[in-house]
């Protein structure tokens, strides 16, 4: 097994690898993953064995009383019923034919002691994870197969660092596309926004900014369109945090983000402002196993129960059919007495 890292928790010991590494610890390397892929792919192995597992549990929970669907726990493992497990290591299996420049995996293995559980604790089992790190290579089919390619979303901006990402210097019209659509977006954008704030500061008012919309037709290959934001720009403060309360540096890059100093730290900071920031605060975090972690270290050191004191603590629940319910909660909560959402 690989040997601790820093950055996995206390009861795991992680180590990121190659593609070909991890093929030749794991005496993977003489097996075709091309074969299997097709075997998959002509079969729909992955979604014969989902029907049968939905079907599978929905005899064994006909029975149970009132019929109710088994809900997600705090420490339950989570199962989609829309998404076959065996089309994960399909996925996977695919990552792994990669080239190693492409990507990297991270496998991560637990201790004895969290293998077996212990008392009041969710056995931890095994996991593998795929980091691509070079987004043009999948996209690039996409581009050959496809007529046209609409990328919507809200974090797609700078255009030139998406372009650079999903192109990686392939296209250079386009790149030169995207930066020239960039730079007239942020010079309209910004003289709109100047020109509302001296309307407002006229007006002696606050007034939310009505939202503009802007069609650039940079080229016969690309296209931009960019709606202005709901928030206006003076009710919005960026702020980079270097260090915490006690001058701990809040380093989060995977190799340390897991330590407890970092954790402890960005604990303290969250109390803080907790004091400070009314109504809700919603804290993203990378992954449901690094919430899981920071909860169980902020238990340990009773910084959880400080938290809950300035303000009711939530968590995002894994399953979708709960989300609602829960943001609800936390709305309510938030705008009464104080939320945190993690």
């Amino acid at each position: 097994p690989p040997s601790s890292s820093p950055s996995a928790p206390d009861n795991t010991t992680s180590k990121m690898m190659s593609v070909t590494e991890f093929l030749f610890a794991l005496k993977l390397d003489n097996i075709n993953l091309f074969k299997i892929l097709r075997y998959l792919d002509r079969s729909r192995l992955p979604q014969k064995l989902l029907g049968f597992t939905n079907f599978a549990t929905s005899v064994s929970t006909s029975g149970t009383e009132g019929g109710e669907e088994e809900k997600n726990m705090e420490g339950d493992e989570f199962m989609s019923k829309h998404i076959s497990s065996l089309s994960i290591v399909q996925t996977f299996l695919t990552c792994l034919t990669s080239t190693q420049h492409e990507g990297k995996v991270v496998p991560e293995w637990p201790t004895r002691d969290s293998l077996s559980g212990g008392r009041g604790r969710s056995m931890k089992h095994p996991t593998l994870r795929y980091v691509s790190l070079q987004p043009s290579s999948s996209f690039s089919d996409i581009l050959n197969e496809a007529h046209a390619v609409i990328l919507a979303g809200g974090t797609l901006r700078p255009f030139s660092h998406v372009a650079t990402e999903l192109l990686a210097g392939k296209d250079d019209k386009m790149m030169q596309a995207a930066v020239d659509a960039e730079s007239h977006v942020s010079a309209v954008l910004g003289s709109s926004n100047n020109a509302t704030q001296m309307n407002t500061k006229e007006a002696g008012t606050k007034s939310m900014p009505q939202s503009s919309s802007i069609v650039s037709c940079v080229s016969s290959d690309l296209t931009t369109f960019t709606c202005g934001h709901v928030i206006p720009p003076s009710n919005v403060l960026t702020v980079c945090l270097s260090s915490g309360p006690t001058s701990t540096k809040l380093d989060f890059r995977h190799s340390s983000r897991s330590s407890d100093a970092v954790c402890d730290e960005l604990g303290r900071t969250l109390l803080n402002l907790s004091a400070v920031v009314p109504s809700g605060l919603i804290v993203f975090l990378p992954s449901y196993s690094y919430e899981d972690h920071l909860v169980n270290r902020w238990k340990k050191i009773g910084l959880l129960d400080q938290l809950s004191r300035k303000k009711s603590v939530h968590r995002e629940p894994k399953s979708s059919a709960d989300l609602e319910a829960a943001m609800s909660k936390y709305s309510k909560e938030a705008i009464g007495s104080g939320a945190i959402l993690l």
